[in-house]
């Protein structure tokens, strides 16, 4: 294929210096184009009578492929302006008549892809799925099956700190997030506040009159049956927890870790002979 080789200044300069190092190949429609908008001259201004007839030749032929341009590329129908041929040649597509690429649920057509996917996306907005027990609409599958839960008589869904049931593990979990916000059970005796439903019931024991839970030792008594337990390890003589660092020993799990933290930063086993120490 002949090509010709055009040769183009920045955008400011009013005319083409064939000794300039930037070259471009441009199609005889393009060009036509581009000289009306940057004033290029023709072969025969630029070679006047003496050119060669071979280098005119060269000069008027002009392949159809762009690389690269500084100019802008003027569409003949309309103000749009583009830097290459690529976007050049797609907005000339807007002024075709002839639409190939169709909508296969409606008459919209374009000859762009990008733009027949973007108008699909119209289509899913719709809500296909219907529910056929009440007026419910969706566009997603899924969620119409969510939905359909509500129409059972069973809720599955259950809180394990209140009353609460429901459908759907979402709503669960949406349910959960204000015991954790807030202490929602209170004592009508007391101020005692708590977020779940057993813990209340087992606070509201400690104000009944008669104390079940009583001591075989002493006189404690209470109504909670841990308390008690707790209140016991107190009359023991042997006590069954002891510290691994010195002859440290109790019968409750808190105290023997308070008592470890006192050896943190001492050093209690030393050596006879010399100063080490761990």
């Amino acid at each position: 294929m002949n090509e010709s080789i055009v040769k183009i200044e920045p955008e400011q300069e009013e005319k083409i210096n064939l000794t300039l190092e930037r070259k471009m190949f441009i199609s005889n429609d393009t060009f036509a184009i581009v000289k009306e908008e940057h004033n290029i001259k023709t072969s025969t201004e630029y070679c006047g009578d003496g050119c060669d007839a071979k280098e005119m030749q060269r000069q008027q032929d002009y392949s159809s492929n762009v690389k690269s341009s500084t100019v802008n590329l003027k569409c003949k129908v309309c103000d749009y302006t583009a830097g290459n041929e690529h976007h050049f040649k797609r907005h000339l597509l807007t002024h075709e008549t002839a639409k190939d690429l169709k909508c296969a649920k409606c008459d919209y057509a374009t000859n762009f892809k990008s733009y027949l996917t973007t108008h699909f996306r119209t289509h899913n907005e719709s809500k296909e799925f219907k529910c056929e027990i009440c007026d419910y609409a969706t566009k997603r599958k899924e969620n119409l099956k969510q939905h359909i839960l509500i129409h059972n008589d069973t809720k599955d869904s259950k809180c394990d700190i209140c009353d609460y049931a429901t459908y759907r593990k979402y709503d669960l979990k949406r349910h959960l997030l204000r015991h954790n916000a807030s202490k929602v059970f209170k004592c009508h005796i007391c101020d005692h506040t708590t977020n779940r439903k057993d813990n209340l019931k087992a606070h509201l024991v400690t104000h009944t009159a008669s104390h079940l839970f009583k001591c075989a030792n002493c006189n404690y008594a209470t109504n909670v049956k841990n308390d008690l337990k707790k209140h016991v390890l107190r009359h023991r003589t042997f006590k069954e927890l002891k510290c691994d660092i010195c002859d440290y020993a109790t019968n409750y799990r808190s105290s023997l870790r308070s008592h470890l933290l006192k050896h943190n930063g001492s050093k209690c086993f030393k050596c006879d002979i010399c100063d080490y120490a761990t």
